[in-house]
C-alpha cells in the first residue's frame, strides 16, 4: 500500500508473487473441480481432467507453437486449441466404439487411444527440435506459474470462474450421475445432454488452465479423492472442500517450487511428487476403511 517505503520489495510483490499467487487460485480451483465432476460423470475415481486427452493435446500445440518460433501468448493459444481439438477428435472417435460398449466407457477408451496419439506426436516435435526448443518444450510440459502476467489472468480468470460456477449450479444434477443414466433419468435429468454440457465446461476450464500454468498433474485426481475421504460423499460440502483444498494444494506446491532450492523447480515435479504421496495414502486409508 506504500510502494515509495520499500520500491524493490513493492515491485516483487506486485510483479511477480501476486500473478503468481493469483494463477495458481484459478489452476488450483479450475482442476480440482474438472477432476470432481469427471469423476461424476464417468462414475470413475481415477478419472481426472486429462482424461479425454485435453492435457495431452494442448502439449502437442505448445509443441507445435515453440518449434515453429511463436511468442509465449501464442503458446498459451496454441495449447488451449491443441486441447480442444484432442477432446472433438476424442468425442468423435468414441462414435466408433459404440457398437460395443456403454457410452461412458466408450468416452473413456477413446480418450486412451487419442493421448497416446497426442502423446506420440510431442514425441516427434521433441525429436525435430533443437536443443533450444526441446528445452522449452520440456519445461513448459512440466508447469509453472513463472511466466504469469496480469493480462492472462485478466483474459483467463473471468472464464474459469464462470466455468466453476456452472459445475456447482448443477453440482446436484452431476451427483445423480454416480448410480448411472437410469437413475437421473428417474429423477428427470436428462443426462446425456447434462454429460455433454459438464464435458464442454471442464474441458474449456481444463484447457485455459494449462494456458496459465502448462501440465501441472495430480490436482485433479488426488483432491477429490482426498475430500470424498473427509466428507463421505456429503454433496453439500464436496465441491466447495474440493476447491478450497485444490487452491490450497496448488499454492503449497507453488512454494515449495521456489524455495526448496537455489533454482526453480517446476511446479508439476513438485505436485507429482506429493500428489503420488497423497494418493497411496488415501488408497490405504480407503482399503483400511473396508476392512
Amino acid at each position: 500500500t506504500h510502494p515509495e517505503s520499500d520500491p524493490q520489495t513493492y515491485t516483487i510483490i506486485t510483479l511477480s508473487r501476486l500473478p503468481r499467487l493469483l494463477a495458481a487460485v484459478f489452476v488450483g480451483a479450475a482442476l480440482s473441480v474438472a477432476g470432481l465432476t469427471y469423476q461424476d460423470i464417468f462414475s470413475n475415481r481415477m478419472a481426472s481432467p486429462d482424461l479425454l486427452g485435453v492435457s495431452a493435446g494442448a502439449g502437442v500445440g505448445a509443441a507445435v507453437s515453440i518449434y515453429l518460433g511463436f511468442s509465449f501468448w501464442a503458446t498459451g493459444i496454441f495449447a488451449f486449441v491443441g486441447g480442444i481439438l484432442a477432446v472433438c477428435l476424442t468425442v468423435s472417435t468414441s462414435k466408433l466404439f459404440r457398437g460395443n460398449s456403454r457410452s461412458v466407457a466408450s468416452l473413456i477408451l477413446a480418450g486412451i487411444v487419442v493421448g497416446g496419439l497426442m502423446n506420440s506426436l510431442l514425441g516427434l516435435f521433441k525429436y525435430l527440435s533443437n536443443d533450444s526448443q526441446l528445452a522449452s518444450i520440456t519445461f513448459w510440459l512440466l508447469g509453472g506459474f513463472y511466466n504469469t502476467t496480469y493480462l492472462q489472468l485478466f483474459i483467463a480468470a473471468p472464464l474459469i470462474v464462470l466455468g466453476i460456477v456452472i459445475l456447482f449450479l448443477f453440482r446436484w444434477n452431476i451427483v445423480m450421475l454416480r448410480s448411472g443414466d437410469s437413475d437421473a433419468y428417474t429423477h428427470g435429468i436428462n443426462a446425456k445432454r447434462l454429460r455433454i454440457v459438464c464435458i464442454v465446461v471442464t474441458t474449456t476450464i481444463t484447457a485455459i488452465s494449462i494456458c496459465i500454468s502448462g501440465t501441472i498433474g495430480w490436482i485433479g485426481l488426488v483432491i477429490p479423492n482426498l475430500v470424498r475421504l473427509l466428507v463421505h460423499n456429503d454433496g453439500r460440502k464436496l465441491m466447495p472442500l474440493v476447491i478450497v483444498y485444490g487452491i490450497l494444494f496448488t499454492e503449497i506446491c507453488d512454494l515449495l517450487a521456489r524455495t526448496i532450492s537455489n533454482t526453480e523447480i517446476p511446479v508439476g515435479v513438485i505436485s507429482g511428487f506429493i500428489g503420488a504421496i497423497l494418493f497411496i495414502v488415501v488408497l490405504l486409508i480407503q482399503t483400511t476403511r473396508s476392512k
